[in-house]
Parts: structure tokens; sequence; C-alpha cells
């Protein structure tokens, strides 16, 4: 994390939290913390800009592995990342620093899903990757919006 207090521009370490490449992808601030979605880390990076501390919530309950979240958007009290490999939203409720997981598996399944966020109002919608449609969670709830097929001529 790169954090910039006044005038000047100092690094945040988050080596004792994580190690590796692609840690965490898509950062935003959540209630006075910079949060970041866990991409290969394991757990969601939480940085506080006025004490400096930085610390970590655990979603080893909801996937393991890599690629799991790719990005993510704050709606209402809640962060939502993008299912990339993982099989649910990442929710993360911060005034509880709560990890939750909304299945997206019968809408879509297999790698690299999801990626890029958006908020208008109360809902999240996440950019398709592999995925058919764009999907959009919307209090603890998703589903898909297909866009209706366009011809294209040459």
């Amino acid at each position: 994390l790169v954090h910039v207090p006044g005038h000047g521009l100092h690094f945040v370490e988050t080596g004792h939290l994580e190690l590796g490449p692609a840690k965490w992808w898509g950062i935003g601030m959540c209630g006075g913390l910079v949060c970041a979605a866990p991409h290969n880390a394991q757990q969601v990076l939480l940085f506080d800009p006025n004490s400096g501390d930085v610390s970590g919530v655990s979603t080893l309950s909801l996937s393991h592995g890599l690629r799991k979240w790719a990005d993510w958007v704050v709606v209402g009290e809640e962060a939502v990342a993008a299912p990339y490999d993982a099989d649910q939203v990442l929710v993360f409720r911060w005034g509880s620093k709560q990890v939750l997981g909304v299945d997206v598996s019968y809408i879509s399944s297999g790698p690299s899903k999801w990626v890029g966020a958006a908020a208008l109002t109360d809902t999240a919608y996440f950019a398709p990757s592999h995925s058919a449609s764009i999907l959009a969670y919307r209090d603890g709830g998703v589903s898909a919006l297909d866009a209706p097929a366009v011809a294209t001529h040459m």
C-alpha cells in the first residue's frame, strides 16, 4: 500500500499478512478504513490511514486457493467483491468485520467469471469475463442480467 499523509508518500508494509504475487485486487474506502479484496491472499486487507495499523480478516471459511475475487465496490455498509474463480460474491461488513459469501455457482461456474465492479445506489454490478452475463448483487442476493444479443455486420 502507498499512504499519502499530507504532502509526502510512504509505503505501508503488508508482508506480515501475506506473501507472494497478486495478493489483493481492488481497493476502496470502507467506513474510514482502506480495504482490499483478496485475490491470492487469504484475508481482506484493512489499513487505517489515521493510525497506520494494517490488519486482515480471514476469508478461509469461504474460499481457498488462488484468483478468488477481482475488484470490489462499496454498497451501503458492505464492500462486495466480484467472484473471479471463487463460487461466491465476497461480502465484507466492516462494522462487524464479518465476511460472508453469496453463492453464484447456479449462475456461472469455472474460472475467470467476473472482473470489475461498479455501484449504483444499493446495487453492485460485476462485468462478465468468462461468464455470459453481468452479475448484480443487492440486499444479500445475486442475479444475472443477460444482455440482449447484438447483431454485428461487417
